[in-house]
């Protein structure tokens, strides 16, 4: 007994001086902390900064605690500076388990995500350029999600007849415009661009932000409604019309979906409209190859995805957004029949 409390003396002394000798490069210690679900995963946020607090409840407000998950762990220490200039543009690294995103010596954010922990450095003068501190530097607990708890597939998702549909391609392949399309005429709206495939699931369930669609500005040709709305700025990439879909009258929305169908996208198909099978090794490798994070990890992002396709897999050649949601909704209500019909062609 005299031996334990002995130890525990010395460990409860240990963590007293680690409290008062903090070191000056960790920088101010954190005085708040807050709670979010990014896609439904909690983050605890510790920080010394209320400002850094409310752009993250900007970002993150929609969202609602919904999977019952060990919280990420998201250090942001802000620090005064006399610097007056936005940051450099970031630099990104992976050095296994260490992901980084460096502007400068004294903007940068190191993920473990082996440990699920971010560690984040803004100075008082970047907070002046919310855009930038938003898009490159308070997002870095994504990497966390994406690595621990799902699987992110370059995909929309749209659901109809208790059917989902995960719409793929490349940028530019008009995934987002089809979704928005498919979600005025009655579809049930999950995604328009990244969807994230639950990892360690006997289903193919995604989850998504279904709670905005982003537009391109060239988009207002095929959808007047949305020529009023103004431009989103973006750090990196084409400005975006971004429509919250709260504001889209008749649109029903879930944050969830099970995927039924995988569906590539080619809108620039020289012929009559048509579902075609597709070859589940190439989609198989077009979804691998963003992914990142340590062997155990990869093994099993990899599993979900070979899980995600045991659904058919399609291409959808198409130049109209009419003769695709047709294709579509055939397919969703004829189910097995259209699956017959298209493996005879």
């Amino acid at each position: 007994m005299p031996v334990l409390r002995a130890e525990t003396a010395t460990r409860t002394y240990l963590t007293r001086q680690q409290e008062r000798l903090r070191h000056p490069l960790e920088g101010p210690p954190p005085t708040l902390k807050q709670r979010f679900f990014p896609f439904g995963f909690p983050v605890d946020v510790f920080t010394n900064s209320a400002a850094v607090l409310k752009m993250l409840e900007e970002m993150w407000r929609p969202f609602t605690a919904r999977f019952p998950k060990d919280p990420i762990r998201c250090d942001i220490v802000v620090e005064e500076s006399s610097e007056t200039r936005c940051p450099p543009p970031p630099a990104y690294h992976l050095l296994m388990p260490l992901v980084t995103t460096i502007c400068d010596g004294n903007n940068f954010s190191v993920v473990d995500v082996e440990r699920s922990t971010v560690r984040t450095h803004i100075t008082e003068a970047a907070l002046r350029y919310p855009l930038f501190v938003r898009q490159h530097l308070l997002t870095a607990a994504y990497s966390c999600i994406c690595t621990r708890y799902v699987t992110p597939i370059h995909g929309a998702c749209v659901s109809w007849n208790s059917r989902g549909i995960l719409l793929c391609g490349d940028s530019g392949a008009g995934k987002s415009t089809l979704a928005y399309a498919c979600a005025h005429q009655g579809w049930i709206y999950t995604s328009d661009d990244a969807s994230y495939l639950m990892n360690e699931e006997t289903s193919r369930r995604v989850t998504g932000n279904c709670h905005q669609v982003r537009l391109r500005p060239e988009s207002a040709s095929l959808f007047p409604e949305i020529s009023p709305l103004k431009l989103t700025a973006r750090i990196a990439g084409k400005p975006s019309v971004e429509v919250p879909t709260n504001t889209m009258k008749d649109v029903t929305t879930s944050p969830t979906a099970d995927v039924d169908y995988v569906i590539f996208l080619n809108r620039n198909h020289n012929g009559p409209a048509a579902l075609v099978s597709s070859s589940p090794v190439a989609a198989r490798e077009s979804m691998g190859a963003t992914l990142y994070g340590i062997p155990r990890m990869l093994d099993i992002q990899y599993r979900a995805i070979d899980r995600l396709l045991t659904a058919p897999v399609y291409e959808l050649r198409y130049q109209t957004l009419d003769d695709a949601i047709r294709l579509l909704r055939w397919l969703a209500e004829e189910g097995e029949n259209a699956e017959r019909f298209i493996a005879a062609r």
